[in-house]
């Protein structure tokens, strides 16, 4: 006895039995369609935490940058004035004209009898402030034996070299070999 076969259904011959094989390559295909899906997913979620910790780190590095530029600046403010401890909050902008962070230092004056200030410079990148880091540092006055020769009236060193550092608060002619600064 022979089956008719229609084009709408198709039937797999097995034992002698007919047997019903629709829908079983859409099922195969929606199987790896999920897993697909599943993968695709994972990926986009470890590619979003990964850009996440990439702005972190910047931001951490950013903040790292401005508390040095805080160091500097303190250092700068000691060299030009030795008696102002005050606070100090700077916000650093690009060439443009925006803001890429700020600092803010902090100075500990140095104790009755000593010459070490104590300088704290926190600094963050300004998209986000609550990843400041903190950077500590202590600066000293330059002692007078910090030169080999200091000065207060012009000198001329002639033939023989130099060696150390060599200071004037009015001039200085140098035709001899230096060593160090002069």
């Amino acid at each position: 006895m022979a089956t008719s076969l229609s084009s709408k259904h198709y039937y797999l011959l097995q034992n002698g039995k007919a047997r019903n094989q629709r829908g079983t390559i859409l099922i195969v295909t929606l199987i790896f369609l999920t897993i697909l899906i599943v993968v695709g997913m994972s990926s986009a979620g470890l590619v979003a935490i990964q850009s996440s910790v990439a702005r972190v780190k910047l931001s951490q590095e950013y903040g790292f940058n401005m508390a040095e530029a805080g160091l500097q600046y303190a250092r700068w403010r000691l060299e030009h004035n030795q008696t102002d401890y005050s606070q100090a909050t700077r916000v650093l902008l690009d060439p443009s004209g925006g803001a890429i962070g700020s600092f803010s230092v902090q100075f500990t004056p140095p104790p009755s009898g000593g010459n070490l200030v104590e300088i704290v410079s926190e600094g963050w990148y300004q998209s986000s402030q609550d990843l400041k880091r903190i950077v500590a540092a202590k600066y000293g006055k330059k002692a007078f034996t910090f030169y080999s020769v200091l000065l207060d009236d012009s000198a001329w060193f002639g033939n023989p070299s130099i060696d150390g550092r060599v200071h004037s608060n009015t001039g200085l002619r140098m035709d001899s070999t230096a060593n160090s600064q002069v």
